[in-house]
């Protein structure tokens, strides 16, 4: 075997456990196997194992539970990392609405107001919504519903489901349902500016557009990693 990877029974020696010991290890998140290209042969990189190894060593009987403490924190910032990333790089364009359209979207927004759940892939079609509706559709949407504020339903749709996904009992280990709220929140936040926008060219009065200022997300990558850091202190 290559220096770079070992067989699970090479594996195995290093640890000094049994073979049956180290699937298990593979189980916890301990180490991460892969197979040999072209066969099904599994295999595990070398300096995870010498790196696991190298904490076996430590006088403490909690390191492993450490050790997969870690590596899911790790996860979970990487894929929050990446659900971020794509928020800020892929949501630019606006819808271009036509007028049927709008005032299909416009009603079907109002009907979903009345639901008291959605699934996921509910949240994810609306929050793609949410992320790309501008000003230049919410005029559309306004000349064909006559409605004056046609944010409105979207914003406090945007505000409902996000509050009923961070409320779920499975949001805390959940990490897709996770990012889907990264992007419910992102999305209320791009809708409220594009709201104000909307607002302020045609010389209308909201208050209710200040309920709506406080984004659940950080605007950029670098916010993301601070508030991470306080909310493991």
């Amino acid at each position: 075997m290559s220096e770079q990877n070992l067989t699970l029974e090479e594996a195995a020696s290093v640890l000094q456990v049994s073979t049956r010991t180290l699937r298990t290890y593979c189980k916890q998140g301990l180490l991460t196997p892969g197979r040999v290209p072209g066969s099904n042969r599994k295999v595990i990189a070398a300096a995870e194992v010498y790196v696991l190894r190298e904490a076996k060593t430590q006088d403490s009987v909690d390191v492993l539970q450490t050790v997969a403490l870690l590596q899911a924190k790790v996860q979970r910032l990487e894929i929050r990392c990446g659900v971020l990333e794509r928020i800020l790089d892929a949501k630019d364009a606006p819808l271009a609405v036509t007028p049927q359209y709008a005032a299909n979207l416009y009603s079907l927004c109002v009907r979903q107001l009345s639901a008291g759940s959605w699934s996921r892939d509910e949240m994810e079609n609306w929050s793609e919504i949410f992320l790309r509706l501008q000003e230049e559709d919410l005029v559309v949407i306004t000349d064909a519903t006559r409605d004056p504020k046609p944010w409105l339903p979207f914003l406090r749709l945007s505000v409902r489901m996000a509050h009923w996904a961070v409320n779920s009992n499975s949001y805390k280990t959940d990490l897709a349902l996770q990012s889907t709220h990264i992007k419910l929140a992102e999305g209320r936040r791009r809708l409220r500016t594009s709201a104000v926008i909307f607002a302020e060219s045609r010389g209308i009065t909201d208050s209710s557009l200040g309920k709506y200022s406080v984004a659940d997300v950080p605007s950029s990558l670098g916010d993301l990693l601070v508030q991470l850091g306080r909310r493991r202190k």
